[in-house]
């Protein structure tokens, strides 16, 4: 069987289960030559997107994703600035799901509740710590306008109380 050798690119005659070289010199001959991996290589880094020249040294767990240390760290955490959280590799958006079925989404580089937020942003005003914000049909992830209703204190299921006497905040 007719092969190329890998190496000098003639062609021999093929011996063996898988040759690649016509010769012993050209075997060793491409030992020597670096491997395209050892090569530096332009990559931009992943938190702050400086560029910076990564040269692979042979540790298969370090990928060049961060140009230093600290960025690094940063972005392994996912502890990325507010500013650069959006190019994080790990970003899924704004709004999230957190422990207890309550959504939440980033206002001004801070977490909070959407429910509180949306009817906070319908009211024209913030709510206070005093009040609290009901699901209607009991769905937390719910946060329309027409299933959230504003009460006083805390409430339990099926309580019933307005924020207000002469409330018209939800009139229909």
């Amino acid at each position: 069987m007719e092969k190329t050798c890998a190496q000098c690119g003639s062609s021999f005659e093929a011996r063996g289960k898988r040759p690649k070289f016509c010769s012993r010199t050209c075997f060793y001959e491409s030992k020597r030559q670096p491997d395209a991996r050892y090569h530096p290589q332009e990559r931009e880094c992943k938190v702050c997107g400086k560029s910076f020249v990564f040269k692979w040294q042979g540790r298969p767990h370090h990928k060049g994703l961060y140009c230093s240390r600290e960025c690094s760290n940063i972005g392994r955490k996912g502890q990325v600035p507010d500013q650069l959280v959006e190019k994080h590799w790990n970003w899924k958006g704004v709004r999230e799901r957190w422990p207890g079925g309550y959504m939440a989404v980033r206002v001004d580089g801070k977490y909070v509740l959407e429910h509180r937020h949306v009817l906070s942003q319908h009211l024209g005003r913030p709510i206070t710590s005093l009040e609290t914000v009901h699901h209607k049909n009991g769905d937390k992830a719910d946060n329309r306008i027409e299933n959230l209703e504003l009460r006083v204190g805390r409430h339990g299921r099926g309580a019933t109380e307005a924020h207000c006497p002469t409330c018209t905040c939800f009139a229909h």
